[in-house]
């Protein structure tokens, strides 16, 4: 039996752990959008703060343990572009070459994740306007803090927003774990 899980983070990994426990000898592909599999999303805050300081310790596991542990395929900077239940076939494109590829399966695991939702708000895209999500966000914000974004030097105000890079204050919207300890 071929599984293919697409998402590699909370519910994916778990679920290929998971399978792999109850079939050894099922064929498990988990593919995953961003860079990394099995993060710790929930410490993402501490590591923007620097109470987590090294991105590494977010990091619950690579593509080399699932591998060598679990006995399963990962691909990560892979994308699930399309879904064909009739034929059971997935279109994954690997985002880092554009290559596209069909993988066919028996059984079909979508464990995507969700997406920061951006309002449709005036200045939403301006520099220093973050999401908090993954890895790679947590990153963005704490380039940021740390070395400033040479785009607004020197500046004060465009279109009516504030765009000097604060210091000492940020607004954060949402409520869920994440924004609450991001505040």
């Amino acid at each position: 039996m071929k599984v293919i899980i697409v998402g590699g983070v909370a519910g994916g990994a778990s679920c290929a752990a998971r399978l792999r426990r109850l079939d050894e000898k099922a064929e498990i592909l988990m593919v995953e959008r961003g860079p990394y599999v099995s993060y710790a999303n929930c410490g993402l805050p501490y590591h923007v703060g620097n109470v987590i300081k090294k991105e590494a310790s977010l990091l619950l596991a690579s593509e080399q343990l699932f591998r060598s542990t679990f006995a399963f395929e990962v691909r990560t900077n892979c994308e699930a572009t399309a879904v064909d239940p009739k034929k059971k076939t997935v279109d994954l494109k690997n985002l880092v070459t554009g290559e596209v590829t069909t993988e066919s399966y028996d059984k079909l695991v979508l464990a995507p994740g969700a997406v920061a939702v951006r309002p449709p708000l005036p200045g939403i895209d301006l520099p220093g306007i973050f999401h908090v999500r993954t890895v790679p966000d947590a990153k963005a914000i704490r380039e940021w803090v740390e070395k400033g974004n040479p785009f607004l030097a020197g500046m004060y105000r465009y279109s009516g927003f504030q765009t000097r890079r604060p210091t000492t204050r940020a607004v954060v919207v949402g409520g869920g774990f994440i924004g609450l300890e991001t505040a």
